[in-house]
């Protein structure tokens, strides 16, 4: 999977086998095919090779549970809980601020992996 990013928009794109993957597990459980569990192993991989983090609601103040995708400044930790879109709590009195999120916020009407599916691609905003 491949991504754009700007200050507004996060652009994620799939390959044809990312595709053919996704209708694999769309076909093998299709009520699993729409969860979150599906979407987080799904994006295993680009998470593990990339800058994007998963980010809660909680830590970024935002009141939606849309799911949301951040970059996260671990080199420059504070003893605040503040960034320009939140921070991650470390323990022990550290935070590390998101610097930047993004939401998808189609999640009502369409999980993330149906919409990758459908058009090959997804947009998260700010």
């Amino acid at each position: 999977m491949k991504f754009l990013q700007n200050d507004v928009q996060l652009t994620l794109y799939i390959t044809d086998e990312e595709k053919a993957e996704l209708r694999r597990m769309e076909n093998e459980d299709p009520q699993h095919f729409g969860s979150d569990e599906a979407m987080w192993d799904f994006f295993e991989p680009m998470m593990n090779n990339s800058s994007l983090s998963w980010v809660n609601a909680s830590d970024t103040g935002d009141l939606t549970d849309a799911p949301m995708l951040g970059i996260i400044d671990y080199e420059n930790t504070c003893k605040e809980k503040k960034g320009p879109y939140g921070a991650i709590d470390l323990g022990m009195g550290e935070y590390a601020p998101i610097v930047k999120r993004w939401a998808f916020v189609e999640y009502e009407s369409t999980s993330v992996l149906n919409m990758l599916l459908t058009i090959g691609k997804c947009m998260f905003v700010r």
